[in-house]
């Protein structure tokens, strides 16, 4: 089989013609890693003001450090891990951000979904997995900002064919970012991740596709730039091992023996003989369709025909991947021909239960329509879905119309959130709380759990007697004519917000029979008898 030419030196490789590669690339069968490093990351999520140099800086103990710099700063000298006065010193003007991991972990999960187009396997690469004690973690791959990933794995021998070769597949993946990010990727190839992590991380955009080469093209990396615990690094330097090259050239026994077999499973990595536990990236489930319409149109009925197909459509992707939704955005795209503008119209319809049935979103669609107020006419309808849960169907039972009617009343609460506004629909849950004006809040119909339900019927079997009808400023009354009950509710809350309340609540009935809640503010009496005040109505 053929294999690429390369050039042993550091800093540069040498592939073969473009007309070449593709056959050599075809015919490989081995695993092909690229691993990607984006040392501009930190400054790409930052806002910078323009026309000064920028500066991402670190906290190395109490010190202000580099931890990225612009080109333009880089040329006054100012390199990575340099305090920040030394920075000043070289070049008083600087624009200075504080690093941001979770952006830069947002950040890099956003590429790594952009780049699945070219393959399923993506992982986020870790890069000094040590901790700042110099404990090693326990888990394996990337889960969040604390692992400062700022590198992609792709692994992509079963893409070659569809691209047409490596060089091609590497165009296309660094055409994928936008500048200045594209100008600073760096991009290695290698047949196991970690060898293509290293390469990557030192600089080093060569193209091994032979595991044999990995000695020869990773040896000349030295010790300080790889993935082992700075303890670890700092005893191999004291005993005048600088580069990799010098590791792979000791006994192997010797070497576990001095300094462990964590450094031995280490180098296996790195020379393809042990296989890495990488942890994938899977993409967010999300659906986007845009449909063109025959004509501009004004009125509704063509945009209702177009929203249906859409609907279909989205209504095959969600039982594809057995899913569903609750919200579902609709954008109309306007065109203005005679001026040459174009505008946008978004309407969003929610439901208060989860469902893809195109069915159930239609009508809400439709109320909403015709309630729109469209300038300009409309040229295109285009759909988003980007928020699914998992499908659960509910059960059925034959002597019984319970599901269908629950189904009836959810879809109810729909059409009016719809004509009336999603502000205006609510239910009420019980709040922990003893005030009875704070026992209770608004929520949208359908987002009270089950676990909540069951919660809020032990805190109503725990509770006594309450009206669900409460004024919204309780009135004096004069008790005379009342025939008040025994029991009595004692509320004694809201110290701690200095909304303190203390009062006595009875049920009371009126002279006209009518039954009421009214109780005593016990900071205001000095006696057992006072004025009552009114708060509530039974029905």
């Amino acid at each position: 089989m053929k294999a690429l030419s390369l050039s042993l030196a550091v800093d540069q490789a040498t592939l073969l013609a473009p007309e070449v590669l593709p056959e050599v690339a075809l015919a490989c069968d081995a695993p092909i890693w690229i691993g990607l490093h984006f040392p501009a990351l930190a400054l790409e999520v930052c806002d910078f003001p323009e026309g000064l140099p920028a500066l991402v800086i670190g906290q190395s103990g109490n010190n202000q450090v580099v931890h990225a710099a612009c080109n333009v700063a880089m040329d006054h000298g100012i390199v990575p891990g340099m305090s920040l006065n030394a920075a000043h010193v070289l070049y008083p003007n600087l624009a200075v951000r504080l690093r941001d991991p979770e952006a830069e972990y947002r950040r890099l999960c956003q590429i790594s979904e952009q780049l699945l187009c070219f393959t399923p396997t993506i992982a986020l690469g870790q890069w000094r997995s040590a901790c700042t004690d110099g404990s090693r973690r326990s888990k394996s791959g990337v889960t969040g900002p604390e692992d400062n990933a700022d590198s992609l794995l792709l692994e992509v021998s079963g893409s070659l064919r569809l691209f047409g070769g490596l060089e091609a597949l590497l165009e296309n993946i660094r055409a994928e970012f936008g500048q200045p990010l594209a100008a600073s990727t760096l991009i290695s190839v290698a047949p196991c991740p970690a060898a293509a992590l290293l390469m990557a991380r030192n600089g080093l955009e060569q193209v091994v596709m032979e595991p044999d080469n990995l000695k020869s093209a990773l040896g000349e990396i030295p010790l300080r730039g790889v993935d082992l615990e700075h303890k670890l690094v700092d005893r191999l330097l004291r005993c005048g091992l600088r580069t990799l090259r010098d590791l792979w050239r000791l006994p192997r026994e010797d070497l576990g023996r001095r300094f462990g077999a964590d450094l031995l499973y280490y180098l296996d990595r790195l020379s393809g003989m042990r296989g890495d536990p990488l942890r994938h990236v899977h993409a967010t489930l999300c659906f986007r369709q845009r449909m063109e319409l025959p004509s501009d149109a004004r009125h509704s009925r063509l945009i209702m025909i177009a929203a249906e197909k859409l609907l279909g459509e989205a209504e095959r992707f969600l039982q594809m991947n057995a899913a569903a939704t609750e919200k579902i955005s609709f954008d109309l795209w306007h065109v203005n021909r005679a001026r040459g503008s174009h505008s946008r119209t978004t309407l969003v319809v929610r439901s208060a239960q989860a469902d893809r049935q195109s069915g159930r979103f239609l009508p809400q669609f439709e109320e909403q329509l015709g309630r729109a107020t469209m300038e300009n006419e409309v040229n295109a309808v285009s759909i988003t879905i980007d928020q699914v849960v998992p499908f659960t169907r509910s059960s059925e039972d034959l002597f019984s119309r319970r599901d269908r009617q629950t189904q009836d009343w959810t879809q109810l609460m729909d059409l009016l959130a719809a004509r009336l506004g999603q502000d205006r629909v609510y239910t009420l849950t019980t709040v922990a709380d003893h005030r009875p004006e704070r026992a209770w809040r608004r929520v949208a119909p359908g987002c009270v759990s089950s676990r909540e339900q069951v919660q809020d019927q032990t805190l109503e079997q725990a509770l006594p007697t309450r009206p669900l009808w409460l004024l919204d400023v309780p009135q004096k009354i004069d008790s005379g004519g009342f025939s008040f009950e025994d029991d009595t509710e004692r509320v004694e809350a809201g110290w701690w917000e200095r909304r303190d309340r203390r009062r006595d609540y009875r049920v009371a009935d009126a002279p006209g029979g009518r039954r009421c809640w009214v109780y005593r503010d016990l900071r205001m009496l000095k006696k057992e008898t006072g004025p009552w005040r009114l708060h509530g109505l039974f029905g």
